[in-house]
């Protein structure tokens, strides 16, 4: 299961800054995939940038989403981070 697979390769201290400019942990990532409220049906990926540092990466992705957040239907360009 896709949501199976994100859990075992995403580390447990990840910080995600979403689509909407929300800070989000690994649990409360993984939980709204679960839930059903975030369902892409299409992810293009139109930039990304990857920083090496010492002990972590940043990415900075830029992308096309289309899909259903709480059900309701989304189709736009986003820009979000995460560090690894």
């Amino acid at each position: 299961m896709y949501v199976d697979t994100v859990f075992q390769l995403i580390n447990d201290d990840l910080t995600f800054v979403n689509y909407f400019g929300q800070i989000l942990t690994k649990e409360t990532d993984i939980e709204a995939l679960r839930s059903g409220l975030l369902n892409f049906t299409d992810i293009k990926c139109l930039d990304q940038r990857v920083l090496s540092l010492e002990s972590c990466a940043v990415t900075i992705t830029r992308a096309m989403l289309k899909g259903t957040v709480g059900g309701e239907p989304i189709e736009d360009e986003m820009c979000y981070t995460h560090v690894w």
